[in-house]
């Protein structure tokens, strides 16, 4: 849930829930805040629809930095239709 004494900004938006919750992963691993948010409205709604990810805004340019140098190196996969805000 969000915190609504924060402002929060979107860094990235993913296919589906697995996506965002890697990317989620990989930025509280580095010690940021986040929170993800269905854009169907409905949160973890199966494994399909898009999903942003959001941080705190003093944290969104640490978080978009961290999200391209993953995606630089991600074996694969390059998330295409997917990048960070």
């Amino acid at each position: 849930m969000l915190d609504h004494d924060r402002q929060w900004e979107v860094v990235f938006d993913a296919r589906n829930y697995a996506q965002a919750g890697m990317v989620k992963g990989l930025l509280e691993a580095e010690g940021l805040t986040v929170t993800m948010r269905s854009l169907l409205g409905v949160p973890h709604l199966g494994s399909s629809g898009q999903v942003s990810v959001l941080v705190p805004d003093g944290q969104a340019g640490r978080a978009r930095d961290l999200i391209s140098a993953y995606l630089r190196h991600a074996p694969g996969d390059r998330q295409e239709g997917s990048d960070p805000q």
